[in-house]
């Protein structure tokens, strides 16, 4: 079947994350948050369909790749998951515009994310709110970024760690918009 795709699973922090940086379209890096206080995902229904849509995808099945990630989107939504939220809708930008689904892939996540970073707000995740963030900044919504600084803020609250995690995401992030201005 394959490798899974280490920005899809809650353990989407470990293996090449180790260093705290993930990569955005671009190339330019992103800082990716330590998420040791992530909320419980008992329901992990959907993780089966995301490895369909990895599976689909590597042997060139866009049709199918686009039908497995329905079905987990749709297991997602039945979730109380900021995490399944999130992976479904990475994959959204794996697969694709695909003729199958007839939809934007930014258009899928989008919708996706902002259910995630919700989610992640109201079970008080500074980790979720900076990775749902860090998923914004992947398609460029800067404006988005900044929102879920300010609600990670407001969670973190008088916690110490919270605040640096959050500071250090801030930080890496306006320098990430730096570059990426130089850049162009």
């Amino acid at each position: 079947m394959g490798e899974v795709r280490s920005l899809r699973t809650p353990a989407m922090w470990n293996g090449a994350f180790v260093a705290g940086l993930a990569l955005v379209p671009g190339g330019v890096a992103m800082p990716v948050p330590d998420v040791s206080g992530r909320s419980a995902d008992t329901d992990s229904a959907w993780r089966p369909s995301l490895l369909a849509v990895d599976a689909a995808l590597q042997s060139g099945d866009r049709a199918g790749a686009a039908n497995a990630w329905l079905q987990a989107h749709r297991e997602a939504q039945r979730t109380r998951s900021w995490e399944a939220l999130l992976a479904v809708g990475e994959a959204s930008l794996e697969v694709g515009t695909s003729p199958a689904a007839q939809i934007d892939a930014t258009a899928r996540a989008r919708p996706l994310f902002l259910a995630a970073m919700f989610r992640a707000r109201d079970t008080q995740s500074v980790d979720g709110v900076l990775a749902v963030s860090n998923a914004f900044g992947s398609l460029g919504d800067r404006a988005a970024v900044e929102q879920g600084i300010q609600i990670a803020r407001r969670i973190a609250g008088a916690d110490l760690v919270a605040q640096d995690r959050v500071r250090q995401f801030e930080e890496a992030t306006k320098a990430t918009v730096l570059l990426a201005r130089r850049a162009s």
